[in-house]
């Protein structure tokens, strides 16, 4: 029995440490995309140029407004509103568009990945 949660455990830590991992990579691209964009609060908005992201592991450039950002980034219950031109040289939209079953076939919800 002891073998086996130091089993855990060593998993645990292990996966903690990807996590971790993870995130210190998350962050230096958010900065990275931050500091290399234009970027103008407004209140609750943002005015963005040039904002480079990933999505999907492709690049998306967006220039636009992102409204009600501060609410979404800090608290869960808030929706995003983006107002934008986004360019990117690949995009899997279907990957992104999913079928929200209306009677004609034509009501689909854009979800992004957080």
């Amino acid at each position: 029995m002891r073998e086996a949660y130091h089993d855990q455990l060593g998993e645990l830590a292990t996966h903690l440490a990807d996590m971790c991992a993870m995130v210190s990579d998350a962050m230096e691209r958010a900065t990275a995309a931050l500091l290399n964009a234009d970027l103008a609060l407004n209140g609750n908005d943002a005015a963005v140029q040039g904002l480079t992201a990933l999505l999907m592991d492709q690049p998306l450039e967006l220039s636009g407004t992102l409204r009600n950002l501060m609410p979404y980034l800090l608290f869960d219950d808030q929706r995003l509103l983006i107002e934008a031109k986004a360019r990117s040289a690949r995009m899997d939209l279907a990957a992104l568009l999913r079928d929200e079953g209306g009677a004609d076939g034509s009501d689909y919800r854009l979800t992004l990945p957080r």
